[in-house]
This record gives structure tokens, C-alpha cells and sequence, in this order.
């Protein structure tokens, strides 16, 4: 008797241990699953809510240019045989807002030009670069190569006007000699920051997205410290919500995902049980063949157990190590 209980406690002991483990499992799973899951709609819903392009101008050659163009691409060219790095693309189908920088010195040719335009151009096609992918193979070939490529699709256009702010030389003479010292050590600089938007509403249409931005400034005698275009997010509800609040909807998230997951184990374990507690009760199978039943349908397990009871009818003997020793023979019950 002591002997078969403690074998009992074993067993006990070693089927909480194994759910325990496989609880712990199960929780360490779905919460890796459930944020690995969040994360990836997180990436897929919500873009980055704001885009930095920093823009360089080329000089002008008076008389056939007179602007200065800067650009960014927002795809791989391939001219000249070598791709170009392009820019952070736009997220398709949302809308930005444009805003440009420009950091001028207060300097004589810049006071000079007064008021100048920013123009923000928006291009969907090609640049007019010819894709060099190797020599034309047929007459067509070198027809197409030939051919001048198509001028780009412009989407949008903005300009906006920009001026230095006026001071005069009694006001500037006593900014130098108040800040003289930081001046002279080049803790500060005789310049300008102006910062306008360029558009309210930029939609990257997912037919037809945005390759290419160009700014260009109507002044060639312009100097600029440098210069950035600025594009941030318009989001929608959801997009919006996740990224303002975002632990707490990555809280929820993972916690709803977890749920579920749950559910679905917590289905497929009453479907093991409610196929596999019938037969048991009712037959008393084997344990190989409870074993067998427990990954197979319940039908499936129907068939094998007929054909079970058809070889061996009788019940299974109990464990001949819990089983009552019998009385040896020629003994009396009083001994």
C-alpha cells in the first residue's frame, strides 16, 4: 500500500510539474508571438511621422539656368552605370505636410535680393536619366537608347516667398558690440533661420507615388548656410492613436493578441479531451492506443477502438504493482 501510493505522489507530482512547465511555455510563447505580431502592424500602420531632407544647391550658369535646383530622389537612379543612393521614400497613400528651412547670412548679396520664391516641385516618373543597363542588344535597342527619355510627370507645384528681416545699422552696430565676445570666439553667427510651409496637403498616391522633390530658389546671387525640407505625417484614427499613445496601445495590443492565442489553445485542448475521455470511459483502451487517439479526429478514433475491442474485449489489468497481494494458500483469515 505504501509503495503503490508513493508512486501515486510521483506521479502526481510529475504531471503538475509538466503542466506547469507547459503553462510557463505557453505564456513565454504567446507574449514573444503577440509582440513580434504587434510590432509588424505597428511597421505596416504606422509610417514615420516625420521626414528630413537636407538639400544642397548647385550653382547657376547664367543665361540658360537661372535658379538654383536642389534635389531628392526617392528611388535608386541608375545613370552612368553606378546607383545613386536615394532618399527616405514617402509611405504611399498618406499626406504631409511640407515645410522648408533656409539658414542665410546677413550678408550684403543676400540684403541686396530682397524677396525671393521657394519652389517645391513634385515629381512621379523618371528623371531623365537614361538607365544605363548594358549595350543594345537589337536595331529596337538602340533606337530606344537613342531616343531622348520622357521629361517627368510633375504632381504638385508650390512656391512661397522668403525675405531677410530688416535691421538697421544702428541696430545691428549694437547686436555686434553687445554680443562682440561670443562674435569673436564663433559662439554665434550674423545669420537668419526662416522656416515656412511650402503645402498643407502632399498626397503620395499609391498608383502613382513620388519619386523625386526639388526646391529651387528664383535668386542666383543667393547665399545659403544651408537648407531642409521638412515632411511630416498627416495620420489617420488608428495611426494617429498607436503612435501618440504608443505603450499604451502596444500594452493592449499584446494583451488582446495574448487572448487570443489563448483562445485558439484553450479550443484545440477541449477538442483533444472531448475526443479522447469518451473511448477512455466507455472502453477502457490501452494507453499506446490512448496515445494514438489523443493526435487523431474523433472519428478516426471511433474506428480504432471497434477494432481494438475486436482482438481484446476484456478491460486492461490494473498495474500489478498497485494490485493486492493474495492470501497465500492453507492460511486462515485470522492469521
Amino acid at each position: 500500500l505504501m509503495q503503490c501510493t508513493m508512486l501515486r505522489l510521483r506521479a502526481a507530482a510529475t504531471t503538475s510539474l509538466g503542466l506547469t512547465l507547459r503553462g510557463v511555455a505557453h505564456i513565454v510563447a504567446s507574449f514573444v508571438l503577440s509582440t513580434v505580431v504587434y510590432s509588424a502592424i505597428y511597421a505596416a500602420a504606422v509610417p514615420e511621422a516625420e521626414l528630413n531632407y537636407p538639400l544642397h544647391f548647385g550653382l547657376c550658369d547664367p543665361p540658360n539656368v537661372t535658379r538654383r535646383v536642389a534635389a531628392a530622389r526617392l528611388a535608386p537612379s541608375d545613370a552612368g552605370g553606378r546607383v545613386a543612393a536615394a532618399a527616405p521614400p514617402l509611405a504611399p497613400g498618406y499626406k504631409y505636410m511640407a515645410r522648408l528651412c533656409l539658414e542665410l547670412p546677413e550678408s550684403p548679396p543676400n540684403v541686396e535680393v530682397g524677396t525671393f520664391l521657394a519652389e517645391l516641385s513634385l515629381y512621379g516618373g523618371d528623371s531623365g536619366e537614361a538607365a544605363a543597363d548594358g549595350p543594345p542588344v537589337t536595331a529596337l535597342d538602340a533606337v530606344q537608347a537613342a531616343t531622348p527619355p520622357a521629361p517627368p510627370a510633375m504632381l504638385f507645384a508650390s512656391a512661397r516667398p522668403f525675405v531677410l528681416r530688416y535691421r538697421s545699422p544702428q541696430v545691428r552696430w549694437l547686436g555686434n558690440l553687445f554680443f562682440m565676445l561670443p562674435l569673436v570666439l564663433g559662439l554665434l553667427e550674423e545669420k537668419q533661420t526662416h522656416c515656412a510651409p511650402l503645402a498643407d496637403e502632399l498626397h503620395n498616391r499609391r498608383d502613382h507615388p513620388v519619386l523625386e522633390m526639388r526646391v529651387a530658389l528664383s535668386s542666383c546671387s543667393l547665399q545659403v548656410y544651408s537648407a531642409t525640407l521638412h515632411l511630416r505625417t498627416s495620420f489617420g484614427v488608428v495611426a494617429a492613436l498607436m503612435h501618440t499613445w504608443f505603450f499604451t496601445t502596444a500594452a493592449v495590443g499584446v494583451t488582446l493578441l495574448m487572448l487570443m492565442y489563448w483562445l485558439v489553445v484553450l479550443v484545440f485542448e477541449l477538442r483533444d479531451r472531448l475526443c479522447v475521455r469518451a473511448p477512455v470511459r466507455d472502453t477502457g483502451l490501452a494507453p499506446a492506443m490512448t496515445r494514438r487517439l489523443r493526435h487523431s479526429g474523433c472519428r478516426r478514433a471511433q474506428d480504432e477502438d471497434q477494432q481494438y475491442q475486436q482482438f481484446q474485449p476484456s478491460r486492461a489489468a490494473p498495474d500489478s504493482r498497485c494490485r493486492p497481494v493474495p492470501p497465500i494458500a492453507g492460511s486462515s483469515k485470522s492469521d
